[in-house]
């Protein structure tokens, strides 16, 4: 009896242990299939990929920001360095629809494509961590209108809860940014939006007042001009 115990207890290990093997090679051939998609992923999307290559790749790659984060940074890159008109259809939200596809000829063949409404779709706070990354370490004086429309992209969607600390850290970080594109006529409009959205959230009402009083001011004295009729 005993060693029939013994037997099926042996059996039992070598089974676990094969399993062990098993799911161990399933994720060492995982890994290298994901290594390999993101090898490709780089070769053919970069800024001076075609401009039907770099749209569809700025759309379909937009959800994979909430596994894969490492690719964000050189998505915001390309991003920022195309032409406003493409980036400003990749961006569109209000009008995204089934109906919204365009066609992308392959050799004799066509096939349809999204053309908009990548904020929708991707990790919005990922994409508003790169983007404050390649800000400062530009060490950016101002903004320009590809930084604010992509920022105010990233506000589509809801602050989640559990992200609103991270928020505010990018709020604090941004914030002399957003301040001063309110004196810029090409950047005010987007600017009033993003501050719109920080101060109309109320778990970081408080906070964003407290911690936006003396650049709000210094705002206000670049705005006012007392020797200019109003």
């Amino acid at each position: 009896g005993n060693a029939a115990v013994g037997g099926a207890g042996e059996h039992e290990e070598g089974t676990n242990v094969a399993e062990d093997s098993m799911i161990s090679s399933t994720h060492n051939t995982i890994k290298d299939g994901v290594e390999m998609v993101f090898n490709i992923i780089n070769t053919i999307f970069h800024p001076k990929a075609s401009r039907n290559v770099i749209k569809i790749g700025l759309i379909y790659l937009a959800p994979i920001f909430h596994y894969h984060k490492n690719l964000c940074q050189s998505y915001v890159e390309i991003l920022l360095s195309i032409p406003e008109e493409v980036r400003s259809q990749v961006l569109e939200t209000t009008s995204v629809s089934e109906n919204n596809e365009g066609l992308y000829v392959l050799g004799s063949n066509t096939l349809p494509y999204k053309l908009s409404g990548a904020p929708t779709n991707w990790n919005s706070l990922s994409v508003a961590t790169s983007l404050r990354k390649i800000i400062r370490k530009n060490r950016l004086e101002h903004l320009e209108t590809e930084h604010m429309d992509v920022f105010a992209a990233t506000l589509v969607q809801p602050f989640k809860e559990e992200e609103l600390e991270e928020w505010l850290k990018i709020y604090h970080q941004l914030k002399d940014y957003f301040y001063v594109a309110l004196c810029d006529s090409d950047l005010c409009s987007t600017s009033i939006e993003v501050l719109r959205r920080f101060l109309g959230c109320q778990e970081l009402q408080s906070r964003i007042f407290e911690a936006s009083i003396e650049v709000f001011l210094s705002a206000l004295r670049l705005l006012y001009h007392p020797d200019q009729d109003v």
